[in-house]
């Protein structure tokens, strides 16, 4: 889009009403909120509206994201009404409500849900298929909501944040945050890795029945716990068959016969028959999927006789049932059972049988893959974390990660954000989206260093004109011969574009360029006129398939509850990251101020001196350029730095530290904002810490020796 056509819209907005839409979209998310329930159970908003964009299961009917509901979750907390509370707590509660039901247990959340699960009576979460990965953002933006819930509603008689009547949502993003420190974090790179994948695959895992109940010549119900088969690492929403294997060193022999297999619920009394052997036909069961084994089988009246003969060990005998088609998604979901129940008798040996469940693992493996849009969530929780409790040890996590953004994540010769990192390590230069560009702005402030720079990347390289509206397009794939070759904007993806228009407010106020009236006035358009509007919600795209540059992602033209909380959001002048409004300075975005004499020793943990070795020294936020400063210690570990707020002085700090054959204190003066320093041994990879400076209380700080003790 050419800066004219930015102008002449600018032109035309004068007057623009800052309510436009904002009614009709806030009526849409509780609409869409109400869809499956309409009461106070604790429930998630369901992410699309139909047209419903292709899903794993056919569409994305019924699939609500976790990202897209911490984002309405913060829009209803800032509107602030008594229902725009109601409705928040509501979504908060279910995030705590998976939180704490997770298979895993350890404090993680999922990519999406399933919005039409009734939480009152279900026995843990149900995820819809291929969404059951734990991602860092997704994580983030949930402690963003419990957060932003939490300052809002909190009792101002407490000071102390644990001891408020709400403590449990501010512990709840507490533990997701520790989830991503503990699980994700990269010591030596800095930044938060992308998160953990659902394995695609199956595995097998079973249990004696023996150690269930006894198969006696009576027909009786045994009862297996489906706990036993999920903490061997069988994924219970993902299942694909049930199996009984035969005879064994003491029973070679044996006959059982089957009167029902079926899943149950031990607290409702709701079952689900997977075969109730009603009918004769042998290759079927009561869900219709075929049966298979290397067993006798003969009818019998009132079940089916299985008899095998494993005497001479050279094979094993087994049945299996088929729960789900094995070439097709979904599988049987058994979310919502307690046991396995077999209806049985039995001549003696038949309660030597294993019982086996086939699906999905339940293990996921960590992507080292790091995601910039991610790591700038992760930033702002742990700097809210800190604002919120005052606990310093998030403040030097968020300074960890800002360093991955500000450095690792930063293009000087192009001055942009990269979208992140690859498993590697290296830069991933083919792909190049506009989030990271406008959520920098919003999370990190840093118009004038970075961010001015990053909006126009996207102005020049984003900015399009399509299906009767201008915005911006999602991102572009530049890696040549990449099947997912998209060098070029291919539609106008609203979402981003409001995200855009939030990120010129920021900008405008902070003395950059501000289009975020043109911007708006574009989503007031889509609001009504866009492909699939219905007058009240905003749609993704501005038409169906417009491209991503990433694999088996494309934007539809369907009523989005994510692109909806951006446009409110934009239309409030209102920054989701941090609670505020975006005419305000973006927290924590004060620039580093420092005056520098350093010098001193580097000693082992031991107190012997550091051996000469090339050493390198970061100072958080202060070079624009991310430029890393480079410094040789002696022979004897000893180093002198003075004031490094140049790099001409820099060079002759260096120069001047190689030729130092002694030691002096460590004076260091910090003014105007927190700012930790280290050194990290190039060799060992070891990261030594220096200081740790409260900027609320500015000193002169003098040591003698710095203990070189890895952080």
């Amino acid at each position: 889009m050419c800066f004219m056509a930015f102008l002449l819209g600018v032109c035309l907005l004068a007057g623009r009403s800052t309510m436009a839409g904002e009614p009709e979209a806030y009526q849409h998310l509780a609409e869409r909120m109400d869809v499956y329930f309409a009461d106070d159970r604790p429930r998630v908003i369901e992410s699309y509206a139909a047209p419903y964009p292709p899903g794993p299961d056919g569409t994305l009917e019924r699939v609500a994201f976790t990202y897209d509901n911490a984002l309405a979750a913060i829009l209803f907390t800032a509107r602030g009404g008594p229902d725009d509370l109601r409705r928040a707590k509501l979504i908060c509660d279910a995030l705590l409500w998976y939180q704490g039901r997770d298979p895993f247990a350890d404090g993680r959340l999922r990519q999406a849900y399933r919005a039409d699960q009734d939480l009152t009576t279900a026995l843990q979460p149900k995820t819809p298929t291929q969404f059951n990965h734990s991602q860092t953002g997704e994580l983030a933006w949930a402690g963003l909501a419990l957060l932003t819930y939490f300052q809002t509603v909190r009792d101002p008689q407490h000071q102390n944040p644990f001891a408020d009547p709400n403590a449990r949502y501010v512990q709840g993003a507490i533990t997701l945050a520790q989830f991503l420190v503990d699980q994700l974090r990269d010591d030596i790179f800095k930044g938060i890795y992308l998160g953990f994948r659902e394995l695609p695959f199956d595995t097998t895992r079973g249990v004696p029945m023996s150690d269930y109940g006894a198969v006696t010549t009576q027909p009786q119900e045994i009862r297996i716990p489906l706990t036993a088969f999920a903490s061997q690492g069988i994924n219970m929403e993902r299942l694909r068959a049930i199996s009984l294997v035969f005879g064994d060193a003491q029973s070679p022999t044996g006959t059982v016969t089957l009167q029902a297999i079926k899943l149950v619920n031990a607290q409702t009394g709701a079952s689900l028959v997977i075969d109730d052997f009603a009918d004769t036909n042998p290759v079927r069961n009561a869900l219709g999927f075929e049966i298979g084994g290397i067993v006798d089988i003969s009818p019998h009246p009132t079940g089916r006789t299985l008899r095998w003969n494993s005497a001479d060990g050279s094979i094993d005998y087994w049945y299996s049932l088929l729960v789900a088609d094995p070439n097709a998604l979904p599988r049987l979901d058994g979310a919502d059972y307690t046991d396995l129940a077999l209806v049985l008798s039995g001549a003696a040996g038949g309660e030597r049988l294993t019982v086996e469940l086939q699906g999905y693992q339940l293990a996921q493996p960590r992507v080292t893959a790091k995601s910039t849009e991610h790591n700038l969530d992760a930033y702002v929780l742990f700097m809210r974390l800190f604002d919120v409790t005052g606990q310093t040890a998030w403040r030097v996590h968020a300074e960890a990660v800002k360093e991955f953004l500000q450095i690792s994540a930063w293009d000087a010769a192009g001055q942009k954000f990269w979208t992140g990192t690859l498993s590697d390590g290296a830069i991933d230069q083919s792909h190049l989206v506009e989030d990271v560009q406008s959520w920098a702005v919003l999370a990190l402030g840093q118009v004038q260093e970075r961010g001015g720079n990053a909006l126009n990347w996207v102005e020049q390289h984003l900015a399009l004109a399509s299906d009767g509206f201008s915005g911006v397009d999602y991102g572009i794939n530049t890696g040549v011969g990449d099947p997912w070759y998209t060098p070029d904007p291919d539609g106008v993806w609203f979402e981003g574009t409001a995200h855009m228009a939030s990120a010129y407010q920021v900008s405008g106020r902070a003395g950059g360029v501000d289009f975020s009236d043109f911007y708006l006035s574009q989503l007031d358009q889509a609001q009504q006129l866009a492909m699939h509007a219905n007058g009240k919600g905003l749609v993704t795209a501005s038409h169906d398939g417009v491209t991503s540059g990433f694999p088996f992602f494309s934007l539809f033209a369907s009523p989005h509850i994510g692109a909806t909380s951006w446009y409110l959001a934009a239309t409030r002048h209102y920054n989701p990251f941090w609670h505020t409004s975006t005419s305000e300075p973006v927290p924590h975005d004060t620039p580093a101020v420092v005056d520098l004499e350093l010098s001193g020793r580097i000693l082992e943990a031991s107190g012997q001196p550091h051996p000469g070795a090339l050493v390198r020294l970061f100072g958080l936020g202060r070079y624009p350029d991310g430029r890393r400063l480079e410094m040789l210690t002696d022979a004897q570990g000893a180093y002198w730095f003075e004031d490094l707020q140049t790099i001409p002085r820099v060079s002759r700090a260096i120069d001047r530290c190689r030729l130092v054959g002694s030691c002096r204190p460590l004076r260091i003066r910090v003014s105007a904002c927190q700012r930790r320093w280290w050194f990290r041994d190039l060799i060992t990879g070891k990261r030594h810490s220096l200081l740790y400076l409260d900027p609320a209380n500015p000193q002169d700080l003098t040591a003698i020796d710095l203990i070189a003790e890895p952080h």
